[in-house]
């Protein structure tokens, strides 16, 4: 790292000391892992009603719109959204509340006009966007639902991000809640009275509507809190701003490509949109359980190594990688086996039969996804040192899905898609971890991934074995991984000595009794 690249980030604010920066980070943690579980409940619970209540072609109308509506919001916004959290802080230090609100809405002025030509387009042409939609008889209702969810996407996203600068896990989650729990049931109400994909859609509007008055209220209450300050905003700041925001937006356009809206348009016009529904079922069965995983850095890792490398400690920056990645390991590497051995018996039981294909696709997904997240960190950091050009190969890597979904869906249908989407997104994240290990001096932790892989693996022998068996042999195998794989890890060595005393240092509940099985 050269001094030119450390001058481009001395300006940021100076964090607080490392102790109280550290209490930030763990408490944040803790917030995102009490909050989380109640989401997980109200999602799981939402997609197990839809896709009883709702038939396939139903269901596969429902996620095409969600997913296209993300799709275009993803792609007009330009990596704006994530680049927010780059900045405010800067901005808070140079010209405090006045330069917070003149950045905002001069930020919103710009993503509505990129908004502008997508409401021209579905206004000029509807019959066009309606037929390579599949929205049938319902299609101009639909469409502008389409367009009212772009447009009331822009709100909450930026002023969650914002709030991620500040540690608020607990307001963000509070977001979180009311949307998972008022966006499910009026979506499940509107199904079970079988006002049909019309009604699903207009809940869905109103549930958008609702966040985004709730998102600017918590934002405007901490932006009140900033002190006035007398200054101008900084220097050169739109320039800096959209070049983070390229890169940002480098990576969030290819990884929308990886998501499924982008096969369920291939697949639709490739005749296949029930293939849309199975697709669905098993990336949302993964990421439920993902996004549980590693909830406690939700929306902590940009902002903790821009302020850490803002200050040149690079130590702490490595220090930081290796425990995060450690801690995504020790989750995700257990608890994927756990769920890939479970999928052929849960999958069925939670969504009904009709969805048993979804199982492979789950498997598929989480060799790919939770690989991916293992190798995720370095994609952040290389954005916070403003690496160009190693972000921009990396994300190339991902663009292999668009061959790939053009060869495999047509034939292999949902499966097809499956392999498509996860391989060149588990690959850029590799390419990343290799680059960054290279220019950076951070070390993959190979040792540690493969004691707890060996105690994993040894502890899912009883689980394989159960796998076809009644629920109660299937659940006390389940149940004896969770013991055999604590017992083999610690017996395999467990965490290292450096990462017990970083243990030590986190607010964490019933820390005592942990670090002493340690």
């Amino acid at each position: 790292m050269d001094a030119d690249e450390r001058g481009k980030l001395q300006i940021m604010p100076k964090a607080s000391t490392s102790s109280s920066l550290s209490h930030r980070v763990s408490s944040a943690m803790l917030w995102n892992s009490a909050l989380f579980p109640v989401k997980l409940g109200l999602a799981l619970g939402s997609g197990m009603v839809l896709t009883r209540v709702l038939n396939k072609h139903d269901f596969a109308q429902y996620i095409l719109i969600a997913s296209v509506a993300a799709l275009i919001g993803t792609y007009v916004d330009l990596g704006m959204e994530r680049s927010v959290s780059r900045f405010t802080p800067e901005i808070e230090v140079s010209a405090g509340r006045a330069g917070l609100k003149k950045f905002f809405a001069q930020l919103f002025g710009i993503k509505l006009l990129f908004i502008l030509p997508v409401i021209v387009a579905f206004t000029l042409a509807p019959d066009f966007f309606i037929r390579i939609l599949a929205l049938g008889e319902d299609g101009p209702i639909l469409l502008w639902g389409i367009a009212l969810l772009v447009i009331l996407g822009v709100v909450a996203d930026v002023f969650v991000q914002f709030l991620y600068t500040h540690f608020k896990q607990i307001a963000t989650n509070l977001l979180d809640i009311v949307a998972s729990i008022v966006q499910p049931l009026l979506v499940t109400g509107a199904a079970l009275l079988t006002t049909g994909v019309v009604g699903v859609v207009a809940a869905m509007v109103f549930s958008s509507a609702l966040l985004d008055g709730l998102a600017a209220w918590r934002a405007r209450a901490l932006v009140n809190q900033i002190p006035l300050r007398d200054g101008a905003l900084p220097h050169r700041l739109w320039q800096r701003f959209a070049h983070v925001s390229a890169l940002n937006f480098i990576v969030t356009a290819t990884a929308a490509l990886g998501e499924p809206g982008f096969a369920a348009l291939i697949l639709t016009g490739t005749k296949q949109l029930t293939a849309v529904a199975v697709l669905a079922v098993g990336y949302r069965f993964t990421q439920y359980f993902l996004r549980f995983l590693v909830a406690p850095l939700t929306g902590i890792q940009t902002p903790l190594f821009a302020r850490l490398y803002a200050e040149n400690k690079m130590d702490q920056v490595r220090a930081a990688y290796s425990t995060l990645t450690k801690f995504f390991v020790f989750m995700l590497t257990p608890c994927g086996i756990v769920l890939g051995l479970l999928a052929p018996r849960l999958i069925p039981f939670l969504f009904t039969e009709t969805y048993e294909q979804s199982a492979i696709i789950a498997i598929i997904l989480i060799v790919f996804l939770f690989g991916e997240t293992l190798t995720s960190i370095p994609q952040s950091m290389l954005i916070v040192f403003q690496s160009s050009r190693a972000v921009l190969w990396s994300r190339l890597i991902t663009l292999l899905i668009i061959p790939l979904l053009l060869w495999l869906a047509p034939s292999w249908g949902a499966v097809g898609a499956a392999i498509a989407l996860g391989a060149p997104r588990f690959g850029a994240r590799v390419y990343a971890t290799l680059y960054t290990a290279r220019h950076y001096g951070i070390q993959f932790p190979f040792g540690f991934l493969l004691r707890v892989s060996a105690a994993a693996g040894l502890a899912a022998l009883p689980m394989l074995l159960a796998r076809d068996l009644d629920w109660w042999w299937l659940g006390g195998a389940t149940a004896l991984f969770g013991i055999l794989f604590l017992s083999l890890f610690k017996l395999f060595g467990g965490f290292d000595a450096s990462e017990k005393e970083r243990l030590k240092t986190l607010n964490l509940p019933r820390k005592e009794l942990f670090l002493k099985w340690l």
